[in-house]
């Protein structure tokens, strides 16, 4: 994903739903030594336009921006959740992401988060002229090294006709798919990654969806180049999209219960379906 001029509509939206709501926590640090971040998206929403405060979600987008609360979809837990809209865009760019920066070192670490993919979007009409493509859902990546490409990524996308989910490795040289799964529509999806970022051959990632292990890689060099400051995002991106043709020009997608823990086994620290 290379850095463009873009212009485009980004929209993010805290949700309403749900019956069982849980204490607001506040986002940010919890403890230091094991939950580095947290938010469930149950209080205000802001995003920091300087991409500079640590432990604050920060744009990352060009154009409009906006936040507001919404009963759309019940949340995966407690009564709101965050609602990303993507809206197709001309210049070869169309992005609506968040992103988090902790000044966190390489290391071991643990991600949890919930996504929800509304049924009522065909994918198979979002592009029409193109069976085969893949939309960034979320990503991680040590952005020193390889800035405007991830290291890690889930995509959704299409392949020969089925609609999937995909795990993918971006090093600086090119895109590997590692694993994918039949798309999941109309319900909440559970994600657990862990990531030990590392330069030498001890790397790891490891992903669990609805808590059950799908993708397990180790021994391996996780990210390269000199940089140290792992960051995350979630969001939708989709190079090209506004130039394709396409059968729809805006898809909303849902998120909840994000976590940040560092440790070597943090996996319920960052279980979306505990929090």
């Amino acid at each position: 994903m290379r850095t463009l001029f873009i212009f485009f509509t980004f929209l993010a939206t805290a949700c309403d739903g749900g019956d069982d709501p849980n204490p607001y926590t506040p986002p940010g640090p919890v403890n230091d030594d094991i939950v580095r971040f947290s938010d469930n998206f149950e209080g205000p929403f802001n995003l920091d336009p300087s991409n500079l405060a640590i432990n604050v979600w920060y744009e990352s987008l060009r154009g409009q921006s906006t936040a507001s609360v919404t009963g759309d979809v019940p949340a995966r837990s407690g009564e709101k959740c965050l609602e990303m809209t993507l809206i197709a865009n001309e210049n070869s760019l169309s992005r609506s992401e968040i992103g988090l920066n902790l000044r966190n070192s390489l290391g071991d670490y643990w991600y949890g988060l919930s996504v929800f993919i509304p049924s009522e979007y065909d994918i198979s009409q979002m592009v029409l002229d193109q069976d085969d493509f893949v939309t960034v859902l979320a990503q991680w990546g040590v952005w020193e090294n390889n800035p405007g490409l991830p290291d890690f990524a889930l995509r959704l996308g299409r392949k020969n006709g089925e609609n999937k989910f995909y795990l993918t490795y971006e090093p600086s040289t090119s895109l590997d798919f590692l694993w994918e799964a039949p798309l999941i529509q109309g319900e909440w999806v559970d994600w657990i990654f862990h990531i030990k970022w590392t330069k030498d051959d001890t790397g790891v990632f490891k992903v669990w969806q609805n808590r059950n292990l799908v993708f397990s890689k180790i021994g391996f060099q996780s990210t390269d180049g000199e940089g140290s400051e792992v960051k995350s995002k979630i969001g939708l991106y989709y190079s090209n999209w506004g130039d394709r043709q396409r059968g729809f020009d805006e898809i909303k997608v849902f998120y909840d219960n994000f976590t940040v823990a560092k440790g070597e086994d943090m996996f319920d620290a960052v279980d979306p379906s505990l929090r």
